[in-house]
């Protein structure tokens, strides 16, 4: 394929992640298990942009109904975030987390892919509580922050 994704696919198999190749795309599929959760996580390569991507998606779909207090929670949580972000699909109530870097000129080493995806994994899993509770209407957004554990 490519240098970069040569280098994501041998971090990944080192690590031990169960790999699924996405088609012929420069990407796959696998699960992360969390203390909050298991989801499935996306590795995407854009070669010819030097990208490298990372997804967690979220194993609840929000219902229509519960959109805006959701929308609410990632809002305020991607107003804190370091790295990364929060998305929600609004037509179809999905949300994925999405970690990424631009390596443009640099060697895609082993350290710098780990963090790009244990910083995803993790974060997901830090805020799985927070979005099951304010879709299932339990916590407001704000209560469900203040729930959240450093």
């Amino acid at each position: 394929m490519g240098e970069l994704f040569d280098a994501v696919t041998r971090f990944l198999q080192a690590d031990g992640w169960p790999l699924q190749r996405i088609g012929q795309e420069t990407a796959y599929s696998m699960t992360a298990e969390g203390e909050h959760g298991r989801w499935t996580c996306i590795a995407q390569v854009v070669e010819e942009e030097s990208l490298v991507l990372f997804y967690s998606a979220c194993p609840f779909t929000v219902p229509a109904d519960r959109r805006g207090a959701v929308g609410e929670l990632l809002h305020r949580v991607n107003f804190n975030l370091l790295i990364g972000n929060f998305e929600l699909d609004w037509e179809e109530g999905h949300i994925r987390y999405r970690t990424s870097v631009d390596l443009r000129g640099q060697r895609p080493g082993a350290l710098l892919i780990s963090q790009l995806v244990y910083r995803n994994v993790l974060t997901m899993d830090k805020y799985l509580p927070a979005i099951q509770a304010v879709i299932q209407g339990d916590r407001s957004p704000v209560q469900a922050l203040l729930e959240i554990k450093d």
